[in-house]
């Protein structure tokens, strides 16, 4: 009960001093919730592409890639040559095998991004069947040149509809693709975010039809995928273009790689601004003592021990550093939850769907609670070494 007592007792002279300089507490409060406000919010994004992965990749499923090609700049250009899915049929342990052209353009608008997959239509559904194909559809990709498959969540953003006649552009200087939109694909997998297209169409389209950007591969079964991935890329060693095999789910990874440079990027600079406050917490810290030299001195000179000393000037960093940055996490909930219900959304563009669970707001909490601490760290030093005499002679 003591204990508890002397902790209570604790708890209000720091709540006393928060309110010395309210506008100095204030304005540190407002500044801990913008920042943990764009730290949760990043994060929240990286975990929801983390998940999105998770979710769309087969672990069955693997994807045979130039051994030199690594993340985003690997998409650039098709290096496979596309004659390596004849050699993969052979391999014992491969059920399907399907050459995907990747090609990235922008739809409707500069901000409406469209992944194109140039897929062969006969192997493609053998590798990940789709169903809500009607046969008037199928028919449509059988003899339509330019017929595609848009994803859901695609034409929703764009605002097309079955029957458009639409172009993927890219820059000044690089090919358009026409797509006849012939059907629509409603699916969770990286298929249902994407437009498929015959691969030899877009061949023609950009040049170089022989080649693909990976080879799809369907394993006999899970448990299998790591020791055939092994046996492919022993396969292709001497050949001109050597393969690297991985599973979809690794591969995903890969071809995202590039985008999650630029949130690590974006993370980095939300890191800084945590470190910025720091020093902004500390500077307000700092200056509370510095008013509060003589008075210090003075609970010194009566007996209060350099412990509580240290726990008070602690309790009033850490408290409005916890206060600001869960305040902060709960903002940044808000707006996303607001953004997954379409608050948002902008030209018939589909919700982000972000991810909120409870870890995201402890580790605010958590990065809170070490600002806090790391801000009083200096001024608690000063504190409890500077001599009792000479607290009590100090003058602003």
């Amino acid at each position: 009960m003591v204990l508890i007592g002397r902790a209570l007792e604790t708890f209000r002279v720091i709540c006393r001093q928060l309110v010395r300089n309210p506008r100095r507490t204030i304005i540190t409060f407002f500044g801990l919730v913008v920042s943990f406000f764009l730290y949760t919010l990043l994060k929240s994004s990286l975990d929801t592409m983390e998940r999105d992965l998770k979710l769309r990749a087969s672990g069955a499923i693997l994807s045979v890639a130039p051994r030199a090609a690594s993340g985003f700049s690997g998409l650039a250009v098709a290096q496979l040559p596309r004659s390596y899915a004849s050699e993969l049929r052979d391999t014992p342990g491969v059920l399907a095998v399907s050459p995907i052209r990747v090609f990235i353009g922008k739809g409707r608008s500069e901000e409406s991004g469209v992944l194109a997959l140039g897929v062969e239509w006969d192997s493609i559904f053998d590798i990940r069947p789709m169903s809500g194909i009607s046969p008037e559809e199928a028919e449509l990709l059988a003899s339509t040149r330019s017929a595609a498959l848009v994803g859901r969540p695609v034409l929703d953003q764009n605002q097309w509809k079955i029957g458009d006649r639409v172009t993927v552009r890219t820059s000044a200087k690089g090919p358009s693709l026409p797509l006849t939109i012939v059907g629509d694909i409603d699916g969770d997998d990286i298929y249902g975010a994407a437009a498929l297209v015959d691969i030899d169409y877009l061949g023609n389209v950009v040049g170089d039809g022989g080649r693909a950007t990976y080879i799809q591969v369907k394993a006999e079964s899970a448990d299998y995928a790591a020791s055939l991935g092994r046996l492919i890329d022993a396969r292709f060693n001497n050949y001109s273009v050597p393969t690297e095999t991985k599973s979809e789910k690794a591969h995903m990874a890969n071809v995202l790689s590039g985008f999650t440079e630029i949130f690590g990027a974006f993370e980095g600079i939300c890191y800084l601004t945590l470190l910025v406050t720091v020093l902004v917490v500390a500077n307000s810290v700092s200056m509370s003592i510095r008013e509060r030299t003589v008075e210090i001195g003075t609970l010194r000179a009566l007996g209060f021990s350099k412990p509580w000393i240290i726990s008070m000037i602690l309790g009033e960093s850490t408290l409005v550093s916890i206060i600001g940055g869960v305040a902060g996490g709960l903002l940044a909930f808000g707006v996303a939850s607001l953004a997954n219900a379409g608050y948002f959304a902008t030209d018939g563009q589909p919700p982000p769907n972000f991810l909120l669970d409870a870890s995201s707001l402890m580790r605010t909490a958590f990065f809170a609670l070490v600002v806090g601490a790391l801000a009083a760290l200096q001024p608690v030093v000063r504190a409890v070494r500077m001599p009792i005499a000479t607290a009590l002679r100090f003058a602003m």
